[in-house]
């Protein structure tokens, strides 16, 4: 969950108001503070590279009667480089609280009206609305990228190689790692960052803050109880099952350069997804192969130590997936582990997807261990 007073978890229990602002910032320095922002809208997904994107209307008056709809460039809000630190602004009462939404790149313009009025001679401008298609910092990695492909000339830090490569400020969440010999780069930066932090058993995501933090593959402790029925903040929730995205075999295939073949492969062998019965028969599940190859990989050996570490990351079996409606919540995130108490059963869930906006519930997509 973003950071939090005990006091705000006990306000969102009950009746609270909610307004949205941003911090207008280019090249590291602060524009604009507290723009009034409407008509929020945000998607959070945990399996895509950029994982948060949107879009906000910006309601901007000036002291100075002056304009932000962008005609250029180096307008601030035109889609060259420009960032919105989002905020959330809870209060209740005499209670308010800032709550950190993300740090978002402006990658389109759709609409940027002015309102001017007349005085004397001149005509001068009363405010700007402006339509902003936002995502979160990994934009800009994924669109930096390489001109070839290549390996990390160091092999000591994963945190060092992935701070060079997105230039971020990083927070550590989890230990650092050498780098295996196996890792190479191709054109993708950001895949190319994604496969650096999975040494570290974790996947990168932007934090509310504008630094780069990492997520556990593993499950963190569960947070508060979400309820049902009465008085509770859940209003519903349904099921689904896919086993799409689900391998239980890699084999990979290439050439070295005296033109030896290399192949290797790795199955699973016990449980559901195991490719094969005790006695040889086919599972259940049956025979589903990830194919794999890299130009960098240049022995069986190396091969081998491949597939084994891929095995695991696409085998993962989470393919039950519960859809929940819940009250507005911003502390809310995504690789958020929730306990829900519901009249036709409870269950643990790990939040996946996020979409909320002005209205009064936010939609969730949670993956529950079968």
């Amino acid at each position: 969950m973003r950071v939090h007073s005990d006091q705000l978890l006990e306000v969102l229990e009950y009746s609270f108001e909610r307004r949205w602002l941003a911090d207008l910032y280019y090249d590291g320095e602060r524009k604009v503070a507290d723009l009034p922002i409407i008509d929020p809208k945000f998607d959070d997904d945990g399996g895509a590279l950029v994982q948060s994107t949107g879009s906000v209307t910006v309601i901007y008056q000036g002291d100075f009667a002056d304009s932000l709809s962008p005609t250029t460039v180096s307008d601030l809000l035109a889609p060259a480089g420009a960032e919105l630190a989002v905020y959330c602004i809870v209060s209740a009462g005499d209670f308010t609280e800032r709550v950190e939404m993300g740090w978002y790149r402006i990658v389109e313009t759709p609409s940027a009206k002015d309102f001017t009025a007349k005085y004397g001679s001149r005509r001068i401008t009363l405010g700007s609305r402006v339509e902003l298609t936002l995502q979160d910092r990994f934009h800009r990695v994924q669109r930096d990228r390489f001109d070839v492909p290549g390996s990390p000339a160091k092999l000591t830090s994963v945190f060092a190689e992935v701070a060079k490569q997105t230039q971020l400020q990083l927070t550590k969440m989890v230990p650092d790692k050498p780098i295996p010999r196996s890792i190479a780069f191709e054109e993708d930066r950001l895949e190319y960052v994604y496969d650096l932090v999975a040494v570290l058993g974790a996947v990168p995501y932007m934090r509310p803050d504008g630094s780069l933090g990492q997520r556990t593959i593993t499950w963190p402790a569960p947070g508060p109880v979400l309820r049902g029925g009465n008085g509770g903040s859940l209003i519903s929730l349904a099921r689904s099952l896919s086993s799409e995205a689900v391998y239980n075999r890699v084999a990979f295939r290439s050439t070295a350069g005296d033109q030896t073949s290399i192949v290797a492969t790795a199955e699973i062998t016990q449980g559901p997804l195991r490719v094969r019965n005790a006695d040889g028969s086919p599972s259940p599940a049956g025979r589903v192969t990830y194919y794999a190859s890299s130009e960098f990989v240049t022995s069986r050996t190396q091969a081998q130590a491949y597939v084994n570490d891929l095995l695991p990351r696409v085998s993962t079996m989470q393919a039950l997936e519960v859809p929940v409606v819940e009250k507005f919540n911003p502390l809310r995130e995504v690789g958020d582990v929730v306990p829900i108490e519901h009249p036709t059963g409870d269950l643990l869930g790990r939040v996946r997807t996020i979409s909320r906006d002005s209205g009064a519930t936010q939609a969730l997509t949670l993956e529950v261990n079968p």
